[in-house]
């Protein structure tokens, strides 16, 4: 791909994976806050939380109020992309970062110049994210609480439609979000250079990376493009090699280089495009997330419903163990919710459970007596009717038609699986109404 085409093709990539989570997050923060709860808070998405509640997790294998096992995912995801690509995370795909830069460069096009805080000031108070880090997990493990969310700008960000719960439980972190922004329309990232402590943790590990930005002094023009480009306003131009802890590895300096080969990323002292750039810390991130969640480590919400894996640790039992025991198919997978764990356990086992034969269960459900007693139990359930489901709840037909949301004048031999859908709609519609006014977690 010619080298121009590849910056601008970056360009875009980054901006709209930094756009869409951005967009993303605050719709899941907007359907929490309105009160639907099986959405995360943005506690439960949010990778510092993991640190948080770290110790807690190594020691008692539980974890802190509001984190969650998809929230350890995110933490330990993050541990690695800074490893492997260094503070990847905070250039590609922090959303926080992503308002700061959106204000940023707005703040360029209004003074048409790059605003720099002196040097001397600007080297100590770049010291604070590493105060602000310790003194965080000091506070976090010994409270054992989400000590810093009172102060998070991102925290504040997320109550920001929850407007009393903000001013009364989030109001100090809701001044340093006006100042993060404001700060950042004068001082490009600014809480990122000066606060962001998950900022600091990943500038600690990251130098632990061979992922950086290299220079060739020899096709280097000298037009200082790179080191204006820079939001964090390292001197790229005069380096050789990048391997500031303030380094962002957000390509930046890259893309505004004009000259092919004077400036690029290196991966163990290997040239990398900037396509790949872009895509591998991407890939391992989300594909790190992904395969997390294949084995059941999925939960980003205490409303959501328990999976597989969830279910067989509550047991005391191994997944297979839990599978043997309730006759499950050996290929169920870790994800699945337990309604559809339960719709799979086969009848005959359902009626073991239940101190009942297969023919009496079937006989009570008024269900066909030649039916396969393998046959699984969602399965079977959906061809009872609904006035034998009237009968069994000890209602009339009209009663249950108005407790269920559905038409009176539905026929009386109508199956459950027929109206099931709908009347699931029904309840989920009841209880978002239900959870308006609860406070946001």
């Amino acid at each position: 791909m010619p080298f121009k085409l590849q910056k601008r093709v970056f360009i875009l990539l980054r901006y709209s994976l930094l756009a869409g989570l951005l967009i993303f997050l605050s719709y899941q923060f907007y359907a929490h806050a309105m009160g639907d709860k099986l959405f995360p808070s943005v506690h439960g998405l949010c990778p510092f939380g993991g640190l948080e509640s770290l110790l807690s997790f190594v020691t008692a294998g539980a974890m802190i109020k509001k984190i969650f096992s998809g929230t350890m995912v995110l933490f330990f995801v993050f541990l690695l992309l800074s490893l492997v690509f260094n503070r990847a995370f905070c250039g590609l795909i922090c959303s926080f970062g992503a308002i700061q830069e959106f204000i940023g460069n707005l703040g360029r096009r209004v003074f048409r110049r790059r605003l720099l805080v002196p040097q001397s000031a600007d080297r100590i108070l770049r010291y604070g994210k590493y105060l602000v880090l310790i003194l965080t997990v000091a506070m976090a493990w010994l409270t054992g609480t989400l000590w810093f969310a009172a102060f998070d700008p991102w925290t504040a960000y997320g109550h920001l439609i929850s407007f009393e719960e903000l001013l009364t439980s989030y109001w100090i972190g809701l001044i340093i979000l006006i100042l993060s922004i404001v700060g950042s329309f004068f001082y490009e990232r600014f809480f990122c250079k000066y606060l962001c402590p998950l900022g600091a943790l990943n500038a600690v590990i990251g130098r632990l990376s061979r992922f950086s930005v290299r220079r060739d002094p020899e096709a280097c023009i000298d037009c200082s493009l790179c080191s204006r480009a820079c939001p964090v306003n390292l001197d790229v131009e005069h380096a050789n090699s990048i391997r500031s802890a303030e380094c962002l590895s957000c390509g930046k300096c890259v893309a505004a280089c004009p000259r092919e080969g004077a400036l690029g990323f290196t991966f163990f002292c290997r040239k990398t495009g900037l396509i790949l750039v872009f895509l591998l810390p991407v890939i391992l991130y989300f594909g790190g997330i992904w395969i997390a969640q294949s084995f059941g480590y999925d939960r980003y919400s205490g409303k959501t419903e328990a999976n597989l894996r969830e279910l067989a640790d509550s047991s005391g039992l191994s997944v297979a163990e839990f599978k043997t025991m309730y006759g499950l198919p050996a290929e169920l997978g870790y994800q699945t919710k337990a309604g559809a764990v339960e719709a799979a356990i086969p009848l005959s086992k359902m009626a073991e459970m239940s101190g009942l034969a297969p023919a009496a269960i079937k006989e009570m459900l008024g269900l066909p007596a030649n039916l396969d007693d393998h046959t699984p139990w969602g399965e079977a359930y959906g061809q009872v009717t609904l006035q034998k489901l009237a009968e069994l709840n000890g209602v009339s037909y009209e009663e249950l038609m108005v407790a269920w949301g559905l038409d009176p004048a539905t026929p009386l031999d109508t199956t459950w699986s027929t109206v099931q859908e709908q009347v699931d709609q029904f309840f989920a519609a009841q209880s978002v109404v239900v959870g308006e006014g609860e406070n946001c977690e």
